[in-house]
């Protein structure tokens, strides 16, 4: 399920409010059997707006706050929560949905001026009472472009790693069934398309893994490395 607030942003005080009169208008949506994950989806333009400060000065301090030099970070993260929180409690209060996780983003938008809501089922919901496990992320282009670095970084120091243990292309081209020993790029590509780990269940982790493993000790004691 998803729907849009327009003529809102997330600076605006009656969120709680706006969310309450769209959930209103909804109809056989919600199965109370399922546990849920929700997603908001705001401006990014946003983070560097005069209104953060504004809007940040309103809010109730926390309990048991520790006094520190407040940084732009800490009032961009505490903004957002503190506007997801109000998202997560209409929901709560309207139609007693309990999310498993809530996610705050911003995304670069064609209109400042709408808030994107995303509610999607994750499976059966558990008999135990869970908590909702809060994701506050500003700029989510800013944080996947990071990550792709991380991981590229990452990838390569494994990659290296296993042609450096094998020493030699070609047994890595004979595990990876490509024909071109020789190209350093079709091995590398072809071993994070079979064996990359990004965005995977452990499960299909494990089987990725087993199945390189298995592969190179088959081409080990074909070679008579073992």
């Amino acid at each position: 399920m998803e729907f849009t607030l327009k003529n809102t942003d997330v600076f605006d005080d009656n969120l709680y409010e706006k969310i309450a009169n769209e959930l209103h208008v909804l109809e056989d949506w919600y199965d109370p059997k399922l546990s849920y994950k929700l997603s908001v989806v705001f401006s990014s333009r946003l983070n560097h707006d005069n209104r953060m400060k504004e809007f940040y000065a309103k809010i109730p301090p926390k309990e048991n706050q520790v006094k520190k030099e407040i940084t732009v970070k800490d009032i961009v993260g505490d903004v957002l929560s503190f506007q997801l929180q109000k998202v997560v409690d209409a929901f709560r209060n309207y139609s007693g949905i309990e999310f498993d996780t809530a996610a705050i983003k911003g995304r670069v938008l064609e209109d400042d001026k709408n808030i994107l809501v995303y509610v999607e089922p994750k499976g059966l919901l558990s008999k135990e009472k869970k908590f909702t496990v809060h994701s506050i992320m500003p700029d989510e282009d800013l944080t996947n472009e990071r990550a792709n670095e991380f991981l590229e970084v990452h990838y390569n120091r494994i990659f290296s790693e296993v042609l450096d243990t094998l020493k030699d292309k070609k047994l890595l081209a004979e595990i990876l069934e490509v024909e071109d020993s020789e190209d350093i790029n079709l091995l590398f590509n072809t071993f994070i398309r079979e064996y990359g780990t990004l965005f995977l269940t452990d499960k299909e982790r494990e089987q990725r893994v087993e199945k390189f493993k298995n592969k190179a000790l088959e081409v080990a004691a074909k070679h008579g490395i073992l």
